[in-house]
């Protein structure tokens, strides 16, 4: 860093990053990042923020600048107040569809001007005139690294107006507008502040298996509060992942928040004497092609399947969601991925904790599900993705008649996947669900002249 008189500091902001627009000195579009390609147009909220501008003197045909939306607050210090979910608050304001009482206390930093002036005092000055003075006070020039960490310990502990994750060390230069993306800058570099570690013990350790047999180890922890999240719960990812921590009930643990403030396993800090096997299951027990009934150990990956299956990437039946599907999984009414075609109202009432408008709302969007097309339906039951573009083309006969030899061929399938394809449509269990399914007439399975014939036949996919 020594050396280059260039750069300058600023703290990073804890917020949501925004464009805006202004044609001859008017406010015309205040545009929320989002992912990158896609965002919120916020224009119409920019009225309610006191601290946007609806007029600035410039008379440009166009001048933009990149900022942050941020909450304002009084004499914020970030080493003791951490992050109190700032950034979430002023989300939550922006995503509603009426004005939230937030939206006075937003302010805005504005960190980029890419077609501004060409120097960061003059670039400075003008953001004051334009009536963005917030930029000029948090904007400090470095030249060593030794004063850049000065910046970034004295923000971390000093009082602020706006919660902060870290500094940001950046060129003077900055690309113009035409040039601008939105990727990580070559030009600027951010220095985050270290995340915030709590001890916790462990009180239980859970297993949760996806829809394709994946297992996800779930530790409960004593309840700990991380800036102003209560922290229950951290994932640590795979049965493998538990072995290779040797955590036991009992243990003591160190915590922190990621990114997106979702929980962070960071290191055991002192384990119990006692070791004791906590697992039961086996990695791998499961795969893509278990548990397509709910026996006794596997209601947890056939849950999630019927979760799956009522989701947007299959049937969107609106209503039913995983807490709706333990209810008829405890009332004994879906013994198959299909069984529930067959449900009435009356069996649906039996269920206690349904009540009866629920009850004829579920049962109405049951019905609108069996209109899905053969693409939807097969996603729903578990059909490979890699084989799901090429159903688009196909109807039920023809994907029925389908050798692996011919899936090969198929691009993006390949071999191996050829070979999940040809396992998947040769499981005795989904022929069965393909029998229940012919049989209630849906659209997307009455094309084969005689799908049951085709359906036992035994040299199918050889």
């Amino acid at each position: 860093m020594k050396g280059k008189p260039d750069l300058w500091v600023q703290p990073k902001v804890d917020g949501i990053a925004v464009t805006l627009v202004y044609r001859r000195g008017q406010l015309v579009s205040l545009l929320s990042r989002g992912d990158g390609v896609r965002g919120q147009d916020w224009t119409s909220k920019a009225r309610a923020i006191f601290a946007i501008p609806q007029h600035i003197p410039d008379n440009a045909e166009q001048l933009i600048l990149q900022g942050e939306l941020f909450l304002m607050m009084n004499g914020h210090r970030q080493n003791v107040a951490g992050g109190v979910n700032a950034r979430s608050t002023v989300a939550g304001a922006m995503m509603r569809r009426t004005s939230h009482s937030v939206m006075p206390s937003i302010g805005l930093f504005v960190w980029e001007w890419p077609d501004g002036p060409p120097t960061m005092t003059a670039r400075l000055e003008r953001l004051k005139d334009l009536g963005f003075p917030l930029t000029a006070e948090f904007t400090q020039p470095v030249s060593t690294f030794t004063q850049a960490a000065q910046w970034r310990e004295f923000w971390y502990r000093h009082a602020l107006p706006f919660a902060t994750d870290g500094i940001v060390i950046r060129q003077q230069a900055e690309p113009e507008g035409r040039y601008w993306r939105n990727r990580p800058a070559n030009w600027a570099i951010a220095w985050k502040y270290p995340a915030v570690r709590k001890l916790t013990d462990v009180i239980g350790i859970d297993t949760t298996v996806g829809r394709s047999g994946k297992q996800a180890v779930v530790l409960r922890l004593q309840p700990v509060m991380i800036d102003d999240k209560k922290v229950t719960r951290v994932s640590i990812g795979s049965p493998e992942n538990l072995a290779e921590w040797d955590i036991n009930i009992g243990d003591r643990v160190a915590v922190s928040l990621a990114g997106q403030g979702i929980p962070r396993l960071d290191d055991v800090v002192w384990r119990v004497a006692v070791r004791e096997k906590v697992l039961a299951d086996k990695a791998g027990k499961f795969d893509a092609f278990t548990c397509f009934t709910p026996d006794t150990s596997c209601r947890a990956q056939y849950l999630s399947r019927l979760v799956w299956l009522s989701g947007p990437q299959a049937l969107q039946i609106r209503g039913l969601g995983p807490e709706t599907w333990k209810k008829l999984l405890d009332a004994h009414l879906v013994s198959s991925l299909v069984s529930w075609l067959s449900l009435t109202e009356a069996q649906l009432n039996t269920v206690p904790t349904l009540g009866e408008k629920q009850v004829k709302k579920l049962f109405a969007e049951m019905q609108l599900a069996r209109q899905q097309s053969l693409r939807r339906w097969i996603s729903a039951l578990g059909f490979p993705t890699a084989g799901l573009a090429k159903i688009e083309s196909l109807d039920w006969s023809q994907l029925n008649a389908m050798t692996r030899e011919q899936w090969q061929k198929v691009r993006g399938v390949g071999e191996k996947r050829a070979r999940q394809i040809q396992r998947f449509m040769q499981h005795p269990e989904v022929i069965a669900m393909f029998d229940i399914l012919v049989k209630e007439r849906l659209p997307a399975f009455t094309q084969s002249d005689s799908p049951e014939e085709s359906l036992s036949d035994p040299n199918r996919d050889n």
